[in-house]
């Protein structure tokens, strides 16, 4: 079940006996501290394990399945969902466009492939797997840091930043995407309940993936399992950095280099360091000069 509670007492129901119930509780309870009451529920097909709020509308991975609702008096209305993911889903994330704060598109993790960006197209209602990565990962946490770029840690420890390059993150916002199947709204289109199921199929490839594919960044070893990570500056004013928390309860920080002379200080640092240690530093001050 996914349940939805609200602040607000619903008194649009036609049987006034229970609204002059209602009626009577909240003058009872006037004064005093104001608590969520159940609206509804509703039933669904399997675990709903990841929610995310989108457009003021519900986003819900129900096992292999993202789907999004909208809110109806009774129960949630399902508006169009994708049954193509590969395994669970664990996590969804809508993707900054740097505009508006949200775009059409979204990451969405799985319990074992990685993570998958997902486009919404308006025109059709529907949900498009566009792109997704080379190297499957068991993603534990990830935060969103632009329109294209992902970082995350997986269950081993793995730190790693992912990307979609700008070209392809323009064919995919200009819509320059190779489509084949039966379009929606035809006679042979796959619609159930009044859901707009995945009749749309993307262009595969190569391995069977999606037609874009992220380039990997770069990787760390962190140790320990970050089941925490978001993006946010550790002062008011200051620089993004990625704030994460490890299964052990450690807290950690990436900070991000911005200039050649933080580049410079800290490559010096690290080399005064080892040399402290008995480490050899001769690569690492060349570098630095």
């Amino acid at each position: 079940y996914i349940v939805s509670e609200d602040t607000q007492l619903d008194r649009n129901r036609s049987n006034r006996s229970k609204d002059k119930e209602k009626d009577i509780k909240q003058e009872q309870n006037k004064g005093k501290k104001e608590w969520l009451q159940l609206k509804h529920r509703t039933a669904v097909s399997d675990v709903p394990y990841a929610l995310c709020a989108f457009k003021g509308r519900l986003l819900a991975g129900v096992g292999k399945s993202l789907i999004l609702f909208d809110f109806g008096m009774q129960k949630l209305l399902q508006k169009c969902a994708n049954r193509g993911f590969p395994n669970f889903i664990v996590s969804i994330s809508p993707l900054d466009d740097g505009t508006s704060g949200q775009g059409d598109r979204l990451v969405v993790c799985d319990i074992s492939e990685s993570f998958h960006i997902v486009r919404l197209r308006r025109d059709v209602n529907q949900f498009e797997i566009v792109a997704d990565t080379t190297f499957p990962r068991y993603v534990v946490s990830h935060t969103v840091l632009d329109c294209d770029t992902v970082a995350g840690c997986d269950r081993f420890g793995q730190f790693f930043v992912e990307r979609l390059s700008d070209e392809d993150g323009q064919d995919i916002e200009d819509g320059l995407i190779e489509v084949v199947g039966v379009p929606l709204g035809s006679d042979q289109s796959n619609s159930t309940n009044g859901i707009q199921s995945s009749s749309l199929t993307l262009n595969r490839g190569q391995l069977n993936g999606a037609q874009f594919k992220t380039q990997s960044l770069c990787e760390y070893y962190l140790g320990e399992s970050a089941t925490a990570m978001c993006r946010s500056p550790l002062q008011p004013g200051g620089a993004d950095c990625i704030v994460y928390g490890t299964s052990l309860g450690g807290i950690g920080v990436f900070v991000p280099i911005r200039t050649h002379d933080d580049l410079q200080f800290w490559i010096l640092l690290e080399a005064s360091l080892r040399q402290m240690s008995g480490i050899t530093t001769s690569s690492l001050t060349d570098a630095a000069l």
